[in-house]
């Protein structure tokens, strides 16, 4: 049975900018917090790869609801992409299915073909991804050598930028919407420049508001422990900042709790406010 402070937290809600560790996946790092917090009602806004590390959102208890609102937040990236080898799961976990040479290329020619993938474009969910077909995970399938058809989606890339280059390798920044698979994104500008790619590093710098300079650390103090863990919470009004407020004029509060919907001039809105902290 679990004590009245754990009844208290579940029904209060808190959200946490964690850091996930590489090799662990997601559910890894949910299960994680579970244990330190001792509650069992805890979910992640958004999967993180084994190989990737960096910002991994965490709802507690009430905030668990939250989710939908956390889930489609922007999220940005910095990595390294390893030209002339192709792996069957884009990245260094794999097996090496494919390898080409390099063309000679520089900064310059690396960054006009990363421009041509600005915008919207259609990416297809690759194998090892957690998309579902007929119930069941692609990733499931891939493990037992069974690869299906998918269908491509489309996705947002806000920002795709070289930062450096040392052949056979690439280092990039990328600023995209929710979906983006970012392993995809690096094959595809390998084959635009004539040869093979896999990802070799990957780091998740922030989602939305929450940075990777904030993010709390599971494996040492603070985080590691169940005072510390709670120290770093983000409470729910903080974590929905890159929303905007709408505060109900007192006479109406009651009323609004109770179903009633108040005229628009009873409705001010507020801006958004910005980066949220945590650990750092």
């Amino acid at each position: 049975m679990m004590s009245n402070p754990d009844l208290a937290l579940e029904s209060s809600g808190l959200v946490l900018n964690v850091y996930k560790e590489i090799p662990w996946t997601s559910h890894d790092a949910v299960s994680r917090v579970r244990r330190i917090l001792g509650i069992r009602q805890v979910g992640h806004g958004g999967s993180l790869d084994p190989f990737a590390n960096g910002v991994l959102i965490v709802c507690v208890g009430r905030a668990t609801k939250l989710l939908t609102h956390l889930v489609d937040l922007g999220k940005g990236y910095r990595g390294t992409l390893r030209l002339g080898r192709r792996t069957d799961s884009g990245d260094l976990g794999g097996q090496v299915v494919e390898e080409r040479a390099v063309p000679a290329l520089d900064q310059g020619a690396l960054q006009a073909a990363a421009d041509r993938f600005i915008g919207a474009i259609e990416q297809i969910p690759p194998m090892v991804s957690a998309v579902k077909i007929d119930g069941q995970r692609l990733y499931d399938l891939a493990r037992k050598g069974v690869e299906v058809e998918r269908k491509a989606r489309r996705v947002e890339i806000g920002r795709f930028t070289i930062t450096k280059v040392e052949l056979p390798r690439v280092d990039f920044e990328v600023e995209c919407g929710k979906g983006t698979y970012i392993r995809t994104l690096a094959e595809d500008l390998a084959k635009a420049v004539g040869t093979v790619g896999m990802i070799e590093t990957l780091s998740r710098t922030h989602v939305g508001p929450f940075e990777i300079a904030d993010a709390c650390r599971l494996i040492s103090p603070p985080g590691s422990t169940r005072d510390g863990l709670l120290s770093q919470a983000v409470d729910m009004n903080r974590a929905l900042s890159h929303l905007q407020g709408i505060k109900v004029d007192h006479a109406w509060i009651r009323r609004l709790r109770q179903g009633g919907v108040p005229p628009r001039n009873a409705l001010h809105i507020e801006a958004t406010r910005g980066r949220v902290n945590g650990c750092g």
